[in-house]
């Protein structure tokens, strides 16, 4: 993995030249090896030769890129990730592709809470007088206190919507 800074303290040539280097010393001992060299590279994509990779990855430039030796994925994706950002992630596999299994959006709801908010809810919750029947079962006075309860939420706090969007990726 190699993370190639947009500001790097280094020459890049000096990067090149190691990188250069070890591909060379590597394919010295099997020329049958295989080089992978994966990762951010930002300004180095015109340097570099052999890249998988033939989608943008970060807005409209490819900057996450997959160099090889040799040819050994067979399928390249790039995909949007759930959380909000301009960058994608790169999946590189042989065989075959893989597949989303497991995409899903889930929908919560929820009360935000602001502290007028609050001051407000007790100051009207401590004037209440809620009067629980002797002779009612424990089901009914729960119940009543339950819906005093809610009808109370309901008016200082207003309930919200999220969607929240999962996608596992699997390799079948």
């Amino acid at each position: 993995m190699l993370f190639n800074s947009p500001k790097p303290l280094y020459h890049l040539s000096m990067l090149l030249g190691y990188v250069e280097k070890y591909v060379g010393q590597v394919t010295i001992v099997s020329s049958d090896v295989l080089v992978l060299l994966a990762g951010d590279f930002n300004s180095l994509d015109g340097s570099l030769h052999n890249s998988i990779v033939d989608k943008p990855t970060r807005s409209a430039n490819t900057i996450d890129n997959i160099y090889v030796s040799q040819l050994v994925s067979d399928n390249v994706r790039v995909i949007s990730l759930v959380v909000k950002s301009d960058d994608k992630a790169v999946i590189a596999n042989s065989g075959s592709l893989s597949q989303d299994l497991n995409k899903r959006r889930e929908q919560h709801v929820f009360r935000k809470c602001m502290p007028t908010q609050n001051g407000l809810f007790f100051e009207n919750a401590l004037q209440l007088n809620i009067e629980i029947k002797a002779d009612a079962d424990v089901q009914t006075n729960g119940n009543q206190m339950y819906g005093i309860m809610t009808s109370l939420l309901d008016q200082y706090y207003l309930k919200l919507e999220a969607i929240q969007r999962w996608l596992a990726i699997c390799h079948v």
